[in-house]
């Protein structure tokens, strides 16, 4: 094909390919575009219900990167002739450190597997989706029939996805030679129609399946680049005759005679390299909420400690006190009294407008809780030393931002350990809890009055030398000089770095 200039053709479906007199190119990779195709066309049909996927020809697992996201499922067979590319990738199943971290919902076993996909497995039992990209073409057509008779008769899953380089397409390809193939180990490369026949011809043999055929990497004349057919079970129970009886060995006998090469790699039997185990999170949903209602409690203890937060407007803190105006003789009544001024940016909790605000006062008997109205909630801070919260306020926070709401009862039984005081029941529960824990719990802490005096700073020592700030913080300075100073090939002095 002569190309005079730059031709731009975008595929609706994942890419867009350019097309100049020196090359095309697909925005992004022609083989991502196929394995983002053939993930969505999973999710389509299968809405979270797959369990189980064999990748037939997965080769250094490259499409294993999009299959384990997959919503439901929880078992991926990954199977190639090619024992030493299996081998030599087998690492890259490994769990990665985030998946210790955000844990899975559902299990996910990966096997890695050298065999033949020609050949009938016990482990094929139970499969739910097939798939063979880039696959068909990397064998000869006497074991592409071995193959799909193995996957439409045995194995038998709900879907099967395959996916062929389209021959119609590589005239497009500039500097293309007739005759040749785009790979050096392909047997055969099909036009758009003979790959429509045989789709066809395994719907006619397999009255269960429809087939729908698409492609990838759209280019001019609305030809794929890479060609792809779907297959959908109709059955409802597809899984029937996928469990091999004993005469399935001489049906291989027969079929072995087709070729030599056919024969030799059917003897070859199926082995399993590796099985990866990924972590997955094993708690109940009453320890997931109690976790959450933790981690919302001391996201307050955070607000109320460090005062107002910039990405939450819905969030005020009045943390300015008699002192810290200057006024040491203000009225205090003035200063504690609440008023529910709308905030901008408020967020939404169970279809209503929340606001949430933290207030100073001296004593607990200085709090106008009757001020307290509606969906703004007081987060009452006593003297500087503890907090007070009710349970309207406590559960209107913990339920923030949720689309479910967590019952107050299981809210109150998760933090009343984070409490040093808890009173009454129902509507009318209060809990304390201390913001600073500078001095050792006694009766006067619980109510409120803690001995400033009995608050002390002591500077530290070093080489005997009492240093006040100035000098202290020079030293500090220094100190962390030295310590960054270490070479690249010196023990690291800091082993708390070493996460």
């Amino acid at each position: 094909m002569d190309i005079k200039e730059e031709t731009t053709y975008t595929d609706p479906n994942v890419g867009v390919l350019q097309l100049t007199k020196h090359g095309i190119k697909f925005t992004p990779p022609l083989y991502q575009q196929r394995y983002q195709r053939v993930k969505g066309i999973i999710e389509k049909y299968g809405k979270g219900t797959f369990v189980k996927v064999i990748d037939l020809g997965c080769s250094d697992f490259k499409f294993f990167r999009h299959l384990r996201h997959i919503t439901g499922i929880q078992e991926i067979v990954l199977l190639d002739k090619d024992e030493t590319t299996l081998k030599d990738n087998i690492h890259k199943l490994c769990p990665l450190a985030g998946d210790y971290v955000m844990l899975r919902s559902e299990p996910l076993l990966v096997k890695v597997v050298s065999g033949d996909a020609t050949l009938f497995d016990q482990l094929m039992c139970d499969t739910h989706v097939v798939t063979m990209i880039e696959l068909i073409e990397h064998m000869y057509p006497a074991d592409v029939s071995l193959l799909a008779e193995n996957v439409f008769k045995r194995i038998k899953p709900k879907l099967v996805i395959v996916t062929t380089p389209n021959s119609d397409f590589n005239h497009f390809i500039p500097d293309f030679v007739p005759g040749t193939f785009r790979h050096w180990d392909h047997k055969f490369e099909w036009t758009e129609e003979e790959f429509r026949n045989w789709c066809h011809e395994i719907v006619l043999n397999n009255v269960d399946y429809d087939v729908e055929i698409s492609g990838c990497g759209l280019g001019p004349n609305n030809t794929y680049c890479s060609q792809m057919a779907i297959f959908v079970c109709s059955a409802t129970d597809n899984n029937e005759t996928s469990v091999v009886s004993q005469n399935s060995g001489a049906i291989d006998s027969e079929q072995i005679s087709l070729s030599t090469q056919a024969y030799n790699i059917r003897q070859r039997k199926t082995r399993i390299l590796s099985e990866v185990t990924f972590p997955v999170d094993s708690r109940t949903e009453v320890e997931k909420d109690q976790h959450l209602i933790l981690h919302k409690f001391h996201k307050l203890v955070s607000f109320l400690q460090q005062g107002e937060d910039n990405q939450q407007p819905n969030l005020d803190y009045r943390d300015e006190t008699p002192d810290e105006r200057g006024d040491e003789k203000s009225n205090k009544k003035e200063h504690c009294e609440w008023v529910p001024i709308p905030v901008s940016g408020m967020t939404t909790v169970n279809n209503h407008s929340t606001v949430f605000r933290c207030v100073h006062v001296t004593r607990e008997s200085d709090i106008h809780w009757n001020d307290v109205s509606g969906d703004y909630f007081l987060f009452p801070v006593v003297n500087q030393k503890y907090a007070i919260i009710t349970s309207a306020a406590l559960s209107a926070w913990v339920n923030m931002d949720l689309d479910r709401e967590i019952p107050f009862s299981l809210i109150r039984s998760t933090v009343e350990e984070e409490c040093f005081d808890c009173s009454e029941d129902g509507d009318s529960w209060k809990g304390k809890f201390t913001l600073w824990n500078y001095c050792d719990s006694s009766s006067d802490e619980v109510e409120g009055h803690i001995n400033d005096d009995e608050i002390t700073t002591d500077w530290p020592e070093i080489d005997n030398v009492n240093y006040s700030w100035d000098s202290w913080e020079n030293v500090v300075e220094d100190e962390v000089e030295n310590d960054c100073a270490w070479g690249a090939g010196d023990e690291n002095p800091d082993p708390d770095w070493a996460f």
